[in-house]
């Protein structure tokens, strides 16, 4: 409402002011530019500002997939500021504006200062920087990137272009995964039906991230503890125009669960008996370490209802030769259990002379 009352103001006051301006006689002066073409100031953007972000030669990745992963915004000016900042543009070229109309519309625009964006040097520079990596990651190993900042005279704003080049996307040669050959030969059976054939596919490292997890994943639950992976390496052919992939494995020793202590913060609630509470752990004395059955051990104890955390970590870990063994520490936080009270009242009001007698919780 306060908005549309703004408005309206401003229009009866541009009524007025040019109604005043239609009735000069002949013989008033008018102040005019005295050198050069007078620009529509209502299109002009300001000093430095960012009004459009633009990709050229980009066949793989849309614009828009693109504009997500660089840190340069164009300015984006709500509906409001472009009402506001079209009447202070032309209301400042109109001698007789009055001074204080003028002040307080430079005052609401001001206040939408927030939605301009302007131009980073450094900024675009390492969006050069971030494209040439996200091409690099599908495969498009030679591709180069380039921006220029430029304002654009037919629409009358400021352009930052990234001008791409993709060149020729890399496929797959071989994938190498180096340090399982020591797992028992069932293990090796069931990593071998997680890898996907990609001999001949593009490049593609999230694809595959994604395989390399899956596998560290296998490993958490079927004792592996210790296992990760070190930064893969690609071993590229410019004259092939292919990539091999070694991605290296760390086992570790394989792991079992040891002992399992529990802690608890009971919060002056009842205490649970320690019988049920391992009859909900999934993980047992002498299993081998299995990731998932910790979460699933953690989610049968919140099923409860009882305990507001639940946390189930290493205490100290037992080295072997082969075998590490795991101790484990459970610590319960009881939740606060809601209290009702009942009690009897009794009173009596005196404007209807009533003895009134009841119970309230």
């Amino acid at each position: 409402m306060q908005f549309l009352l703004t408005i309206l103001v401003f229009g009866f006051t541009l009524s007025v002011c040019f109604a005043q301006t239609d009735r000069l006689d002949s013989t008033t002066k008018i102040h005019t530019p005295t050198t050069g073409t007078p620009q529509p100031l209502s299109t002009l953007p300001q000093e430095g500002e960012l009004n459009v972000v633009k990709f050229t030669g980009n066949s793989y990745f849309s614009s828009s997939a693109l504009q997500d992963v660089v840190s340069s915004l164009p300015s984006d000016l709500s509906f409001a500021h472009r009402i506001f900042r079209f009447y202070y543009r032309q209301l400042t070229i109109n001698p007789y504006t009055p001074q204080p109309l003028e002040d307080a519309l430079g005052v609401a625009v001001k206040n939408y200062e927030e939605e301009y964006r302007y131009f980073d040097q450094a900024g675009a520079e390492n969006d050069v920087l971030t494209l040439t990596d996200v091409y690099n990651q599908f495969g498009f190993h030679d591709a180069t990137v380039s921006y220029s900042y430029d304002f654009d005279t037919t629409d009358k704003v400021n352009v930052l272009t990234f001008s791409i080049n993709e060149n020729k996307q890399y496929t797959i040669d071989t994938v190498l995964y180096t340090g399982l050959e020591s797992l028992p030969i069932d293990l090796l059976r069931e990593i071998q039906a997680l890898l996907p054939d990609v001999k001949g596919n593009f490049f593609n490292e999230p694809a595959l991230k994604s395989t390399a997890d899956a596998i560290t994943n296998f490993l958490h639950n079927n004792g592996y503890y210790y296992s990760h992976y070190e930064q893969p390496v690609v071993h590229s052919s410019s004259l092939l125009s292919s990539d091999s992939v070694v991605i290296p494995f760390i086992l570790g020793n394989r792991c079992v669960i040891g002992p399992i202590y529990v802690k608890s913060d009971f919060k002056d609630q009842n205490p649970i008996s320690d019988f049920l509470i391992r009859r909900m752990l999934d993980i047992h004395e002498g299993d081998w370490y299995r990731r998932n059955l910790l979460s699933s051990s953690q989610s049968n104890l919140y099923n409860l209802a009882t305990f507001d955390l639940v946390a189930i970590d290493t205490l100290s870990i037992r080295h072997g030769a082969t075998v590490d063994t795991l101790v484990m520490q459970l610590f319960l936080q009881y939740r606060k259990q809601k209290e009702i009270v009942i009690a009897p009242f009794l009173n009596h009001t005196t404007y209807d002379n009533f003895t009134n007698f009841g119970f309230e919780a």
